[in-house]
């Protein structure tokens, strides 16, 4: 099966969409992860508990958490048409000269953020990175796919999804700023190519190279 090419409008399309799927996730919409902590405790009968806890010090809902990072991971995968830094691409290709110093740290600010260390320690005693962390859970927590990531994901058990609710709200939180800066250009016609989009049943258009909106993006 021949896979789908997608233009770059169809991709930002795409990643709007995906933005606001993370938005309406109750995680992220009720700030659950503003402030996560955990929390070991110990009795005689049960030995050590380990616990993640939301903002309102509730056990972390991780069947929504896993919902977050299924749509988070059509942002992260390059695979994906909604890759972020595709996106990324494809918005400093077209974006004003003027305005493109606004935005030209953010990709490389992005591939720092995956190159940081988490605080869990590989078999050759350096720090796992993030990407890394991420990447394993993601194929062998979430969703299963990989033998050597189920493996990794057995090993660190609770400590790596603590590892992973930090990450992916950090991340997140890098999404949405992106996100904001995307929808802001539109509404001010910085770009200048023509594409279409559709959000919130709303379509936008640009005409003459110009980014002429017929209507305005409301959110």
């Amino acid at each position: 099966m021949t896979k789908k090419s997608y233009t770059p409008s169809e991709k930002v399309q795409l990643f709007l969409e995906c933005v606001e799927k993370l938005k309406a996730n109750s995680l992220i919409r009720e700030d659950k992860l503003k402030r996560v902590t955990s929390l070991n405790t110990f009795d005689e009968f049960n030995g050590w508990k380990f616990e993640l806890l939301d903002a309102n010090r509730e056990p972390v809902n991780m069947e929504s958490f896993t919902a977050l990072a299924t749509t988070f991971r059509q942002i992260y995968m390059k695979k994906e048409p909604s890759y972020i830094l595709e996106v990324y691409s494809h918005v400093c290709d077209a974006i004003q000269i003027d305005q493109r110093q606004r935005i030209q740290a953010f990709g490389h600010n992005w591939e720092l953020a995956l190159q940081e260390d988490t605080r869990l320690i590989g078999d050759d005693g350096t720090f796992i990175k993030v990407d890394e962390a991420l990447r394993n859970w993601l194929y062998g927590g979430a969703f299963h796919t990989d033998k050597s990531e189920r493996d990794f994901t057995k090993k660190w058990g609770i400590h790596l999804e603590a590892e992973i609710v930090f990450i992916v709200n950090f991340l997140c939180q890098m999404i949405f700023w992106f996100d904001g800066f995307l929808r802001d250009g539109l509404k001010k016609k910085l770009f200048n190519f023509c594409f279409r989009i559709k959000v919130k049943s709303i379509y936008l258009h640009s005409v003459n190279k110009s980014y002429f909106l017929k209507q305005l993006l409301t959110l």
